[in-house]
């Protein structure tokens, strides 16, 4: 007579298939836009936002954002090192030299002034930086 208890499958994986494992599990828990919407789920924001999205990581980081803010985001700017942008997220975005800034660098620093002189008061301000010191 069949038993009614759940049995536990184990599925055998070679070597390679659980160091690839746990390989992506690595890349996923430091993925811009997995950390920013754990983040966000912990710390929600209220009300509108304007965020600033800086560094190599600022696209996936900006798309976390989007995923759990998204009609709260009233504006954003997003800069990163050239290659790096997704001029799909809807946003301003500015590609600049990394590490050794650039004329585009410059360019970038003023029209991150510009941004932060134009947002509304009341407006609550996010601020995604990915910063990791590299020597040059």
């Amino acid at each position: 007579m069949p038993s009614n208890k759940p049995v536990n499958v184990i599925k055998r994986q070679t070597p390679k298939q659980i160091l690839t494992g746990l390989f992506n599990s690595a890349l996923n828990a430091v993925y811009g836009c997995s950390v920013v919407e754990q983040q966000l789920k912990l710390h929600p924001i209220k009300g509108d936002v304007a965020i600033v999205a800086i560094g190599k990581a600022a696209a996936a980081m900006m798309l976390g954002a989007k995923n759990e803010l998204n009609e709260q985001i009233q504006s954003a700017l997003i800069i990163t090192k050239v290659g790096h942008a997704d001029k799909s997220l809807g946003w301003s975005c500015i590609e600049a030299a990394h590490p050794i800034p650039d004329a585009k660098s410059l360019e970038a620093g003023d029209k991150l002034v510009e941004f932060l002189s134009n947002i509304p008061s009341g407006t609550n301000v996010m601020d995604i930086v990915i910063a990791l010191k590299k020597p040059i």
